[in-house]
């Protein structure tokens, strides 16, 4: 049989279907595919198809790829789906089948283009059955040290539960405890290490914060486990506490688009995961404060869910006073952007959290929170958005910080999404053992498959925009931890692809972050003064000091010797914005009033 260029996914899957004419051309699509179960060893279990294309060549709006689909089960489907005609071209297509019947199976494709050439490709084969065993409990902070979850107790929430295989060492069964610290996972059998918080047990990033809270029952914070088909397993994990001295306080702000006279939301989170046993070994009063200072081109309308705020004209502010407060700080509010606004007007929003009371805050710099973003003509309301957003197009940040994504989701039909799925394949250079929601517009569940995580909005019920402009927005924030000690230049991308239902994925923006190159501080002699030029590289401005504070003069020449730029300073201190100079090695010459010249080269890198 011939090979099919006709990409097929299905799970573990996937097809392709060959070029079929001169005119009308289908080679390999290199995409993302959904399926709506991951888990095979249960019965009956519905299985999501999705099928697509690239066609290269001509032809009119009424052209049509024939697909049939035998399910390997006795069941088949055909159906027909639009070439939509580009550079390149596409059509792709969604379809369930329900398995009932435990075995071993091969999904075949027949694909058949208007030429009437056609082929044949087949799945990879997957298995079905009922041989998967189930593991619940709860973390929490057992106070009376009886190892029993009593109704008083905090639970530990939000944290990260893994089973990891003891002969395959695979960690890929991983799961998270909700917000009364419950968890389940759904295991195949083998014996397994189950291990809460599996992040920070591998030492790769252990903090004094951690330890506040430890491990009692069992004492070694792990238990080994074996899963036997059809098996139902209890396992908990009691923590003791010891009252924090400090706590790391953090806030972020993410919004949808800006656009004149239009309402979007925001959303506001604050307290810092890394520190959550901390938090909960928190004294009841940490009185402490948030506050969001808004643009003056917007106005607050009213609160969407969360925490509501009090309003004092631009300023917004959350009082938090007891733990529960910090822990659940999670605010979004409608606002509105003012008809005076224009196109390409920046949008500035601060967001700061105090200190928590007598606690020292070891990091006084994620305190505060500067939001920023262009006021547009139109948008695509279906965007991720990464904080820290770092320098320039690059996206420079420091190795080693906590990453915070949020993707907002709007239904734009015109009928209310039932179900929603977002599918996140997750960067190389992010730990996904580490990833936890911050916050979400409504109840969702987090999966992982492979490299990639699911959130699913099940019985969401999203309503229309045309219905309910406001409610037909949402959005999921969520934090994930960098790999350890990446090496300058790294970059990490990320894309997100939203399921509306059956219909096709919208596909996000990508997010773009560089790890920060080194700099280093040029020191040039001028006669009995010295200069300094920093940073080098420099991405958007260029740093220049003379030692005596005296008046001089800076010229940039490229190359070729031709001056790109010309700044002049009265009090020996100097800000050049590079921003238009493009990627290369220049020449900055330094002279002070009294003759002294001097040169040295710069990197400029974007």
């Amino acid at each position: 049989m011939k090979k099919l260029n006709l990409l097929f996914a299905l799970a573990t899957g996937l097809f392709f279907l060959k070029p079929q004419s001169a005119t009308a051309q289908v080679t390999a699509l290199s995409g993302s595919f959904l399926d709506s179960s991951f888990i095979y060893c249960k019965l009956p279990n519905n299985l999501s198809f999705q099928l697509g294309g690239t066609v290269i060549g001509t032809g009119t709006a009424t052209d049509s790829i024939t697909v049939n689909v035998n399910f390997g089960d006795g069941s088949d489907s055909t159906f027909k789906r639009p070439i939509y005609f580009g550079s390149p071209g596409y059509f792709n297509a969604y379809l369930y089948h329900n398995y009932t019947i435990a075995g071993t199976y091969t999904a075949r494709m027949i694909a058949v283009a208007p030429s009437g050439v056609r082929d044949t490709s087949y799945s990879s084969p997957f298995t079905l059955s009922n041989t998967c065993g189930t593991l619940n409990g709860y973390l929490y902070m057992d106070a009376n040290s009886n190892c029993v979850k009593d109704a008083t107790e905090d639970s530990l929430y939000w944290t990260p539960i893994v089973a990891i295989n003891t002969t395959t060492l695979d960690t890929m069964n991983l799961g998270w405890a909700d917000i009364s610290g419950y968890y389940s996972l759904t295991l195949p059998p083998a014996n397994y290490n189950i291990i809460p918080n599996y992040y920070y047990t591998t030492g790769a990033c252990l903090t004094k914060a951690n330890t506040l809270a430890t491990p009692t029952c069992p004492t070694t914070g792990a238990y080994s486990l074996t899963v036997a088909s059809g098996g139902s397993y209890t396992k908990d994990f009691a923590y003791s506490c010891t009252a924090p001295t400090f706590y790391d306080a953090k806030i972020n702000v993410s919004g949808g688009c800006f656009f004149p006279g239009d309402t979007t939301l925001l959303y506001v989170w604050g307290g810092s995961w890394s520190w959550y046993y901390a938090s909960s070994c928190l004294s009841i009063g940490i009185g402490t404060t948030a506050t969001v200072t808004l643009d003056s081109k917007l106005s607050y309308l009213s609160a969407y869910y969360g925490t509501t705020p009090s309003v004092s004209g631009a300023t917004l502010t959350y009082t938090l006073s007891t733990v529960a407060d910090l822990n659940f700080f999670n605010s979004g509010i409608v606002v509105q952007t003012a008809t005076t606004a224009t196109i390409g007007d920046t949008i500035r929003i601060t967001g700061y959290i105090a200190p928590l009371g007598s606690l020292t805050d070891p990091n006084l710099t994620n305190n505060t929170y500067n939001y920023k973003k262009a006021v547009v003509s139109s948008f695509d309301p279906n965007i991720k958005e990464v904080s820290p957003l770092g320098n320039g197009t690059a996206g420079y940040i420091k190795a080693n910080e906590e990453m915070t994504y949020t993707i907002h989701f709007q239904n734009t039909g015109t009928a209310a999404a039932r179900n929603i799925t977002i599918a996140d394949v997750i960067d190389a250079d992010l730990d996904i053992n580490s990833i936890h929601i911050l916050g979400a517009t409504h109840q969702a569940n987090m999966y992982r498959e492979g490299s990639k995580i699911k959130f699913r909005f099940e019985n969401i019920n999203l309503p229309d925009s045309g219905s309910n402009y406001a409610g037909s927005m949402g959005a999921i924030t969520y934090a994930i931890k960098q790999q350890k000690d990446l090496a300058p230049g790294t970059e990490m991308t990320n894309t997100a692809a939203i399921y509306f239902d059956y219909n096709d994925p919208i596909i996000t923006n990508t997010t773009l972050n560089t790890i920060n190159i080194p700099t280093s501080i040029e020191n040039v002699n001028l006669g009995n003064t010295m200069a300094s030029i920093y940073p080098n590289p420099a991405n958007t401005s260029l740093q220049v000091q003379l030692s005596n504070k005296q008046a001089f003069t800076a010229t940039i020449h490229d190359m070729l010797g031709r001056v790109a730029l010309t700044q002049g300073s009265n009090n020996g201190t100097m800000t050049i914005d590079t921003q238009s100079l493009t990627d290369g090695l220049y020449i900055i010459s330094i002279a002070d009033a009294t003759g002294h010249k001097q040169s040295s080269k710069v990197h400029i890198k974007h």
